[in-house]
């Protein structure tokens, strides 16, 4: 089984940045430790702040599209 990925304070800070700058994404890919899929959940009621998921992009993949 794959450990979890741990993310940084500098993870963070990158991904939210990116975020801001491209409002209108959904989900991006970075290098880190191989790939990274980052995607953003805007929670239920919009009172609350989006939430950045973070998985690797190999085993999203693997899921998505199961061979």
């Amino acid at each position: 089984m794959t450990p979890p990925l741990a993310v940084t304070d500098a993870d963070a800070v990158i991904d939210a940045a990116w975020f801001a700058a491209h409002s209108g994404r959904t989900c991006y890919a970075r290098a880190a430790h191989g790939w990274v899929l980052v995607v953003r959940q805007v929670p239920q009621g919009r009172d609350r702040p989006p939430v950045l998921l973070r998985t690797c992009l190999a085993l999203w993949d693997r899921g998505a599209y199961s061979r």
